[in-house]
């Protein structure tokens, strides 16, 4: 199996949250596998302040309105990738599951404007993007008054 890369950004917002990055299958053609993610907010051009940010991961049934994001390969010889990624978004995708229990469905209670979070699976392990159209995997943030800058990037396996 060949690996892609993609990475979004927007403002934190309070709940609902504004989708930073989704990856979703355009077609039915491919699976993906989600193994790798990287959750963050970047020090450069903000107060570092003493907040809590909620970070959501669900899936989603139809990818909303988004710029998108032509997926980066780890090798450049493999096929360009038959996922696609949604950044940018001014319409909200669908979202059906949250796939981490927490409060407001986040991950966990929250983590501290300072933390780094990323997640590597085990082998086997890995979110499933089904070979469904428009199934996807979106990350989102969530503060209730904070408005700085989040960073989502993902690693899939086809």
């Amino acid at each position: 199996m060949d690996a892609y890369l993609a990475g979004g950004d927007n403002n934190v917002v309070p709940v609902p949250g504004i989708t930073l990055l989704n990856v979703f299958n355009p077609a039915t053609t491919r699976r993906g596998f989600l193994f790798y993610f990287l959750l963050t907010v970047p020090a450069t051009g903000l107060a570092v302040g003493d907040n809590e940010i909620v970070w959501r991961m669900r899936r989603s049934t139809v990818p909303g309105t988004a710029t998108v994001q032509v997926p980066g390969q780890f090798d450049l010889a493999a096929p360009a990738s038959g996922l696609s990624a949604g950044i940018d978004h001014t319409a909200e995708p669908t979202f059906t599951t949250d796939l981490f229990p927490g409060g407001a469905g986040g991950l966990g209670p929250g983590l501290h404007q300072r933390n780094l979070f990323f997640w590597n699976a085990h082998q086997n392990g890995e979110f499933v993007i089904p070979a469904v159209v428009n199934a996807g995997i979106a990350f989102s943030a969530i503060h209730g008054s904070f408005n700085g800058l989040a960073v989502s990037n993902a690693h899939w396996r086809e």
